[in-house]
């Protein structure tokens, strides 16, 4: 116990730092993502939930054409292909699909990880979405398991599905994480930033309107990590809410109406991101989600019409600098 003690009181004090990434000209970043996620399905007539797994896997490279003196750098991302790969059913075996993506832009990034500028250079193909991404992304997942038949419903599910992945265009996915403070910050120190949008209440009101939905980042302070220190950045995020009321408004119906009474939207995620302690260069995420939805009408309002269970988890990790 005196042992413990005395090493708390010895150890130094970490002071306020400032999270800003540096470049380097002409060097090149190679990382890894990994992303799987399990969902477990249940309609009304069913006694048991229905497992499904989805997994999104892929590489990508930084190659820093300049490190400006301002901070900023204007760099190249290429991620040829993604693999998608569908887990066994009571239908059809394990399938992996590579989608040739052929991603090529010219990015100019800021010493916190916010894109400012984006130029495409992809081959160009035939525009099947507006994510920025050929329409790739934050649709994949929603392929797999997009559900219901109603428009808002199911893209409001899809979005559920990419944030338990971690997954969307350039700027909402992992590969330009953690969003880092425009300040300087202490260990224990938070700030916010927007990740997606849901519908949520409006303070004082019985309506609801789609709101922003943050991301709550907190710093660690540095820690070792296989034999070096690391700045350590946590983030999380809690969604609970009912969206039937705003499906509702959007149709001008009222539930007995619409016929729906509650669309419930959980999931609580956690996110660890190790960043190295000179260039503040992410080395390594590890990110967890759990929650679901259900749908219940005003028909039969003790039990879901159809739920779901969700849990993610999706890894991100520097593979080489050259």
């Amino acid at each position: 116990m005196l042992t413990a003690i005395a090493a708390f009181l010895l150890a130094p004090v970490q002071n306020e730092v400032e999270l800003v990434r540096t470049f380097t000209t002409g060097q090149t970043q190679t990382f890894e993502v990994k992303s799987h996620i399990l969902t477990e399905g249940k309609s009304a007539e069913m006694s048991f939930y229905m497992p499904e797994e989805f997994d999104v896997n892929y590489g990508f490279t930084l190659k820093i054409e300049q490190a400006r003196p301002d901070g900023f750098a204007v760099l190249v991302y290429e991620r040829p292909t993604m693999n998608l790969i569908e887990g066994e059913t009571s239908d059809h075996p394990p399938k992996t699909t590579i989608e040739k993506t052929g991603w090529k832009s010219r990015l100019t990034i800021s010493p916190i990880n916010e894109l400012t500028d984006v130029l495409d250079l992809s081959p160009k193909k035939p525009v099947k979405g507006k994510d920025g991404n050929g329409g790739k992304g934050v649709f994949l997942v929603g392929r797999m398991f997009g559900a219901g038949q109603d428009g808002g419903i199911d893209q409001m599910i899809q979005e559920l599905h990419s944030l338990a992945m971690f997954i969307g265009n350039l700027e909402s996915s992992l590969d330009f994480s953690p969003k880092l403070p425009l300040d300087t910050v202490k260990p224990g120190g938070t700030w916010k930033k927007t990740v997606s949008y849901q519908p949520r209440e409006l303070k004082g009101t019985d309506k609801q309107a789609v709101q922003r939905l943050d991301y709550t980042y907190k710093y660690e302070g540095l820690v070792p990590l296989d034999g070096k220190r690391v700045h350590r950045v946590t983030a999380v995020l809690e969604l609970d809410t009912d969206a039937a009321k705003f499906i509702n408004q959007l149709m001008g119906m009222k539930p007995e109406e619409s016929g729906l009474k509650e669309l419930r939207l959980q999931l609580t995620t956690k996110i660890v991101f190790d960043l190295d302690e000179k260039t503040k260069t992410t080395l390594s995420i590890v990110a967890d989600s759990k929650g679901g939805f259900k749908i219940v009408t005003t028909e039969n309002p003790e039990t879901p019409v159809f739920e779901e269970k969700i849990t993610g988890k999706s890894t991100l990790r520097l593979v080489s600098i050259r």
